[in-house]
């Protein structure tokens, strides 16, 4: 994707919030809460990072983990759960847009019923890799009592090359009360969205907003 064309998918178009409602883009704009949310992990080097920061900065945010990464981290996974919340990445981040029922079950299921156990809460919150879903997904969600999370910020921090600073533009420049902001936790590029968030969290603080992890069931309760 050309960077012009980038630039413009760092925040969300107002017609696709407006044509799915029933999906998480953001929270009440009338709210003072932006809500950090990290992708693909947990990984054993790059989480911890990322984690660190957070705890120093007394930062909750939430994190939508991938099985098999799970699987091979227990320990990481309920170090997240103890100040974080945990959501559903499926078990191999496949893109499911176009797969059956079976296919979505057999990448949901088993990744809630690990996360679940590891964490102690229900884990409700889904993200579809790549934010790719098709009616099918839709559906099974649904019928599942889960919660489809996508974002309105995306700073584009897994791009190689990305550099601190064109993630701290794209943070400060699109974050606004309710936004959800996705970033990753497990790739190389971690550090340098550690660093971009060390750089901007104050910044956005002094602007009177706070950080929180995304609600288990609604935003409403």
């Amino acid at each position: 994707m050309i960077a012009p064309l980038r630039r413009r998918f760092e925040r969300m178009p107002h017609w696709a919030v407006k044509l799915l409602p029933n999906i998480w883009w953001h929270a009440p704009f009338d709210r003072q809460q932006l809500y950090l949310t990290f992708d693909d992990g947990p990984h054993p080097d790059y989480t911890p990072m990322i984690l660190d920061l957070l705890e120093r900065l007394q930062i909750r945010a939430t994190f939508f983990l991938i099985g098999k990464h799970a699987e091979r981290n227990p320990e990481l996974v309920q170090r997240l759960a103890r100040h974080h919340r945990l959501g559903n990445h499926t078990w191999n981040h496949p893109n499911l847009r176009r797969q059956n029922r079976d296919f979505i079950a057999q990448e949901l299921a088993p990744t809630r019923k690990l996360l679940t156990e590891l964490g102690g809460e229900d884990v409700r919150l889904f993200r579809p890799p790549y934010g790719a879903f098709g009616p099918t997904l839709a559906r099974y969600v649904r019928e599942h009592d889960q919660q489809m999370v996508l974002w309105d910020v995306l700073p584009w921090d897994f791009l190689p090359h990305r550099t601190k600073e064109e993630i701290s533009h794209a943070l400060l420049q699109h974050a606004r009360g309710g936004s959800i902001i996705v970033l990753h936790d497990g790739h190389r590029c971690a550090e340098i969205t550690r660093r971009a968030l060390e750089h901007c969290i104050p910044i956005l603080q002094q602007r009177g907003f706070a950080f929180e992890p995304l609600p288990a069931k609604t935003f409403l309760e």
